[in-house]
C-alpha cells in the first residue's frame, strides 16, 4: 500500500503516510481516499509524511495538476515532513508550485516537532481571537 491515512480525532488532522515510491498513482490514490472518507472535510489540516519514501518519480504534469488541486479549503494549513535531501527538495519545489497558484498554507519541514508546531499554530491563533 503506497499511502495510508490516519485521522487524529483529538487534533482534527489527517495524516497521509507515503511508503516506497512516490509516483503519479500513489498521489491520485491519496486524493481519492481523502475525498471518499467521510471523516475528511476541506477545513481539516493535513500532515503528509514522506519519511518512508524511497524514490520520487512524479511526472511534471502530475506535479502541476496536484499543485492546482483543492482538496483543502483556502488557508487550511498543511505540512510535508521530509527528511531525506532529495525528497525534501522535491517537496520544496511542490510548495513553490502551489504558491505560484495562489495557495498558501503549505510548509515543508524535516522534523515532527516542526510539523506539529506549524499545524498547531493555527489552533493557538484562532483560540486567541475567540
Amino acid at each position: 500500500m503506497p499511502v495510508s491515512l490516519t485521522f487524529d480525532e483529538r487534533r482534527q488532522w489527517v495524516i497521509s503516510v507515503f511508503h516506497g515510491e512516490l509516483d503519479d498513482p500513489s498521489l491520485r490514490d491519496r486524493a481519492r481516499k481523502l475525498r471518499a472518507d467521510p471523516r475528511f472535510h476541506e477545513r481539516m489540516p493535513e500532515l503528509v509524511d514522506l519519511t518512508a519514501v524511497s524514490a520520487v518519480s512524479l511526472t511534471s504534469e502530475m506535479m502541476k495538476v496536484s499543485a492546482r488541486s483543492r482538496l483543502h479549503a483556502s488557508g487550511v494549513r498543511c505540512v510535508i515532513l521530509a527528511v531525506e535531501d532529495r525528497v525534501f527538495d522535491f517537496a520544496r519545489a511542490y510548495q513553490v508550485l502551489r504558491e505560484r497558484n495562489g495557495m498558501m498554507g503549505l510548509r515543508v519541514v524535516r522534523t515532527i516537532p516542526e510539523a506539529v508546531e506549524w499545524l498547531e499554530a493555527l489552533d493557538t491563533r484562532e483560540a486567541a481571537i475567540a
